[in-house]
């Protein structure tokens, strides 16, 4: 690209190319959703509503029509707790609604392409001349895949195992980790270093790249979690973590094996798809 402009970057970099009006749609589609499950739900809740007064707000009535009837704190009833839910999604309901009317009349006005796309529509002369305000996604994959860096050596006597597109690494269950997220199109990097608070260097099993949030990931894998002395040795990493600001289920994903339960990517699946 050419380097002629580099001011005028108004958004910051990491954005994501997911649009604007992408993540309106999809809040679209969970409150179609939403409104469809609390109108099939009040239209089998009990009739009439849930009163509650008394002097500490402990009296429990059961109103329908012009009849009002005392309820007891019977945990045994659920007709309580029945009429509660249904005022509840009564509310819920009705917000939804409102938010659905709103958001579709924001959707439908909506300017097309919008700033995220404007870049792709450009003819590729202008591309060249021009810094778009964000990245395109296969740019910034790219511009992160082809940083160098030099990954933790290996010892002589270390066993030589080959992932699917020939990168040496350490065991079995992280060949088959490397090629999970190869064959999902994550990109990730195989024990990229990581300097800490205190200078020190951390080599994590794998640093992944999050292309919808626009940051990084890291995966470390225990291998052998039934291992005391193992255990006690690996626990600094997540204190170096920690320390980091790099927190489980934020952008930390860890995974686990022991002799009776080896590695599988069931789980490794369902994080990535959370965390990615």
């Amino acid at each position: 690209m050419n380097k002629l402009f580099q001011t005028g970057c108004i958004i910051p970099y990491n954005l994501t190319m997911r649009t604007f009006k992408d993540s309106i749609y999809a809040r679209i589609r969970q409150l179609e959703q939403l409104i469809d499950a609390k109108e099939q739900a009040l239209a089998v809740a009990p009739d009439g509503f849930l009163k509650i007064c008394g002097s500490s707000r402990d009296k429990l009535y059961h109103v329908n029509g012009n009849v009002m009837k005392y309820m007891t704190h019977d945990t045994c009833s659920p007709l309580p707790g029945l009429l509660a839910q249904k005022s509840y999604d009564a509310d819920v309901l009705r917000c939804a609604r409102k938010e659905l009317r709103l958001l579709k009349n924001v959707y439908d006005r909506y300017p097309s392409p919008g700033i995220e796309g404007l870049y792709e529509d450009l003819s590729p002369v202008r591309r060249e001349l021009v810094r778009p305000v964000i990245t395109p996604d296969d740019e910034f994959i790219a511009s992160w895949i082809n940083t160098p860096y030099i990954h933790k050596p290996f010892d002589n006597d270390t066993p030589v195992i080959l992932t699917g597109k020939g990168e040496r690494v350490r065991s079995k269950s992280e060949k088959i980790i490397a090629d999970f997220y190869d064959s999902h199109g994550v990109p990730y990097k195989y024990e990229c270093p990581l300097t800490g608070t205190d200078g020190r260097v951390l080599y994590p099993d794998f640093t992944l790249l999050s292309v919808r949030r626009r940051t990084v990931i890291y995966h470390e894998h225990f291998g052998m979690a039934d291992d005391p002395d193992y255990l006690v040795r690996n626990m600094p990493r997540l204190f170096f973590y920690e320390d980091l600001g790099i927190l489980l289920g934020d952008n930390l994903i860890i995974t686990c094996e022991t002799k009776n339960r080896p590695f599988n990517t069931t789980g490794l699946e369902e994080m990535i798809k959370r965390i990615l």
